[in-house]
C-alpha cells in the first residue's frame, strides 16, 4: 500500500488525474481525490462527487473517510490544498504519504504561506519529515535548491521530472505521471498510453467557441498567480493569431493577489495581442491607470466588446465567485 499526496501551487487536481489514469491504463488498484471547488473521487474510470454539507465541515474527517472506503487500493492518491502551512500538516499527519508530488511552487497565498518564494518552499518543505521520495517539475533555481537542502536533511529522495521543450503549460502532469509510475513499477508508461494522456491533457488547455454569443474564449481563472498566468498566455499566442480581450475579476479577501497582479495587467496592456482588459470587483483602485484597462460590473459587457470586435475572450485571476461563475456558465454551450 502506497499513499502519495499531490501539493504545491497550480496544477494538483490535473495532476492526480493524470496519475490515476496511468495507474488505471496499467491495470494496478488506485484511488484518487481532489479536494478543492468541486471536490470528487477518481475511481475505476468513474468520477464520482463529494457533495459537502452546508456550513462547517472537516477535511481530516472527510480524508479519513476515503481512507477507510478504498483501504483495499494499492496505491492512494490525495490532494494537499496550501491552504496554510498548518493546514498542510494536519493532512500529512492524516496521510502519511510515502510519496509527495510537487508540480510547481508558485507565488500565491502571500499572507498565509510566506512574503517571498523562499518562505513559500519552506512552508511545503517542512512537513516533509517521514516521506520517502519527492517529485516535482518545479525549475525554479532557489526553490529547488531549498528544497534539495530538505529532502537532503530528512534522508528523501529528489526526483526532478525532465519536461521536454514545450510551451504547453499543462503536459507537466504527464511527464510527473510518468516518474510516479517508474517509481513504483520500475518502467516507464508505454509510449501509447502517454501519448493518449497528452492528447487528453491538449484537450484541456485549448480555445472553445461559444455558439451562444458567437464567440471564442478560454478559461484561465482558475490560474491565480502572475507566474502561471504568463506562462498561459505565452501558450494561446501561439495557439491563434488573433487578438485576446481578457475579463479579470479582484476577490475582496485577495488584497496580496491583486497587488501581484498589477505588473502582469501593466505588461499586458501593453501587448499588441490584447485588445483590452475588462476588470471587476475588489481594490480596484490599486491596479494601472491605463486606456485599455476598463473596470466592469457585468461579464456581458466583456462578451459584447469581443463579438462586436472578434475577439477571444480570457477569463483570469480568480474563478471562486459568482461574479465569473456565472459568466463561464454562460459561455459554456451544455
Amino acid at each position: 500500500m502506497v499513499n502519495i499526496l499531490v501539493e504545491g501551487t497550480r496544477g494538483k487536481s490535473g495532476t492526480i488525474e493524470m496519475i490515476v489514469s496511468a495507474f488505471e491504463y496499467m491495470g494496478l488498484s488506485v484511488v484518487g481525490k481532489i479536494t478543492g471547488k468541486e471536490t470528487t473521487i477518481l475511481y475505476r474510470g468513474e468520477r464520482i462527487p463529494i457533495v459537502r454539507k452546508r456550513g462547517l465541515f472537516f477535511i481530516d474527517s472527510e480524508n479519513r473517510d476515503v481512507l477507510r472506503k478504498y483501504s483495499h487500493c494499492d496505491y492512494k492518491v490525495f490532494e494537499n490544498q496550501a491552504l496554510s502551512a498548518y493546514t498542510m500538516r494536519v493532512v500529512h499527519n492524516l496521510i502519511k504519504p510515502d510519496v509527495v508530488v510537487i508540480p510547481n511552487i508558485r507565488f500565491e497565498h502571500q499572507d498565509r504561506l510566506g512574503e517571498t518564494i523562499e518562505e513559500q518552499v519552506k512552508s511545503f518543505a517542512v512537513n516533509l519529515r517521514g516521506v520517502k521520495v519527492v517529485v516535482t517539475a518545479e525549475k525554479k533555481e532557489r526553490a529547488l535548491l531549498i528544497l534539495g537542502n530538505y529532502c537532503e536533511k530528512y534522508n528523501i529522495r529528489l526526483i526532478k521530472t525532465n519536461i521536454p521543450n514545450s510551451v504547453n503549460p499543462s503536459i507537466q502532469s504527464v511527464y510527473i505521471a510518468n516518474d510516479v509510475v517508474k517509481l513504483m513499477t520500475g518502467a516507464d508508461i508505454e509510449q501509447s498510453i502517454l501519448e493518449s494522456l497528452l492528447t487528453i491533457q491538449e484537450r484541456t488547455i485549448s480555445i472553445h467557441d461559444s455558439k451562444r454569443h458567437g464567440i471564442s474564449y478560454f478559461i484561465a481563472s482558475k490560474v491565480n498567480d502572475v507566474e502561471s498566468a504568463g506562462d498561459i498566455f505565452r501558450y494561446l499566442e501561439t495557439l491563434t493569431d488573433r487578438t485576446f480581450c481578457y475579463l479579470c475579476y479582484f476577490r475582496k479577501d485577495r488584497s496580496e493577489r491583486t497587488q501581484a497582479f498589477v505588473p502582469f495587467l501593466q505588461e499586458l496592456a501593453k501587448n499588441r495581442r490584447v485588445d483590452k482588459i475588462f476588470v471587476a470587483g475588489h481594490h480596484l483602485r490599486t491596479l494601472p491607470k491605463n486606456t485599455n484597462i476598463v473596470h466592469t460590473n457585468s461579464g456581458k459587457t466583456a462578451i459584447d466588446y469581443c463579438k462586436s470586435k472578434g475577439l477571444i475572450l480570457v477569463t483570469a485571476v480568480n474563478g471562486v465567485n459568482n461574479f465569473m461563475s456565472e459568466v463561464e456558465a454562460d459561455l459554456i454551450d451544455l
